[in-house]
């Protein structure tokens, strides 16, 4: 309901801007401030009385939580700065890069928490049971539950991967304190120390979240695929529009959250015209900036209809899918001299397909079987997500 009431309150019921989302941010990254630095004097000084590795370390853990908010609040700041001209594209990746911090502190954690445990188990001292112990313990797990759960409705909501890495983090918190507090029950009960191993389980869990952070944060920076549905979803809009026969060629740049750039290629019949064309493809753009908040940039591939109703493309395709189904033709041009046809064209290939030279050797050998007279030159695209007819 806090994390609702919040995003309305910035975008009154409106569009989530930047503005909205630094501001959203900034919000959250202070709540997390404040509740990580109760957490770390409470469980600071539980721990020292117990004279529990586990507890301190737990502690620690929640003091660097609180470092992560202020790197939080900093990275909307950041992000949240317009284009300039050494940044045209905006600053928007600045909130990748404070995710990315946030999951390398993550891992720098767990390595120091393995680390502890392990000495604990090699040199074990006593640790002290205490019920106020454990009911900070308690206190944390359920303070850091409702943390991860805040964090990942903000994150929906404003589409936040800095937000969903902190969600996460708590996440890593909440099994951690959790493991923490069955532990010291559990030795209080047995009369054997459960913190040195439970604190490795702990530490472990904690890097392997770290490092799945780090993935998910690095594949925005690295120039990662446009997702297969919001991909099929643009093709379907974009067939949709009066006078298109065909998309592909689609890539997409991600310069952080409402700042996404692609261009795409769009097939249309060459007799329609060029100043047809270039109005539909003004209204594509023009619709997609608007609703997706997409800026696209359309290059016009005409076709000529002739061919098409000679059934020549079709032909094509039916060679190059008998050697792969998954392949589609695009930029089919015929040209016919002393009697031989030489057919000139693009294939869109999955990434798991045959290697570009290969599967370019048995087109051509296909082509060449069915119609002897026919000569290829062709082009196989690989290296982008292709959208295909």
């Amino acid at each position: 309901m806090l994390s609702d009431v919040i995003v309305k309150k910035y975008s009154r019921g409106g569009e989530i801007t930047a503005a909205v989302r630094a501001k959203t941010g900034k919000t959250a990254g202070i709540i997390g401030i404040v509740l990580n630095a109760v957490l770390f004097t409470s469980k600071l000084v539980a721990g020292i009385l117990a004279r529990s590795v586990s507890v301190i370390a737990d502690a620690v853990n929640n003091l660097s939580d609180a470092s992560s908010n202020v790197i939080t609040c900093l990275g909307f700041k950041m992000a949240s700065r317009p284009a300039d001209r050494e940044h045209p594209y905006g600053h928007g990746r600045y909130e990748y890069l404070a995710a990315l911090f946030i999951a390398v502190l993550i891992i720098v954690l767990g390595a120091e928490l393995l680390a502890e445990s392990i000495r604990k188990i090699i040199s074990p001292a006593p640790t002290v049971f205490s019920w106020v112990t454990v009911g900070v313990l308690a206190f944390s797990v359920v303070v850091k539950l409702w943390m991860c759960l805040f964090n990942r409705r903000l994150s929906r909501l404003i589409n936040s991967n800095v937000l969903s890495a902190a969600s996460t983090d708590s996440l890593c918190d909440v099994v951690a304190t959790s493991v923490i507090l069955a532990a010291a029950i559990i030795s209080h009960y047995v009369n054997f120390d459960l913190d040195g191993p439970m604190g490795i389980a702990v530490a472990l869990f904690i890097l392997y979240s770290g490092f799945s952070a780090v993935k998910k944060t690095v594949d925005p920076l690295l120039g990662k695929a446009p997702d297969k549905e919001f991909s099929e979803s643009v093709k379907k809009r974009i067939l949709g529009y009066e006078g298109v026969k065909g998309t592909h060629d689609l890539m997409l740049h991600d310069y952080g959250a409402g700042r996404l750039f692609a261009s795409v290629h769009v097939e249309m019949p060459a007799e329609l015209g060029i100043l047809k064309c270039h109005e539909t493809i003004d209204k594509i753009e023009r619709d997609f900036l608007i609703s997706e908040g997409l800026h696209l940039v359309i290059h016009l591939d005409p076709l000529d209809s002739e061919m098409e109703e000679g059934k020549m493309r079709l032909w094509v395709e039916t060679c190059v899918k008998s050697v792969d189904n998954r392949l589609t033709v695009h930029d089919l041009k015929v040209s016919v001299c002393g009697g031989k046809t030489k057919l000139i064209f693009d294939c869109a290939a999955p990434e798991d397909a045959e290697g570009k030279e290969e599967l370019k050797k048995k087109i051509a050998e296909e082509i060449s079987k069915r119609d002897p007279d026919c000569e290829c030159e062709i082009t196989i695209d690989k290296d982008y997500y292709c959208i295909t007819d």
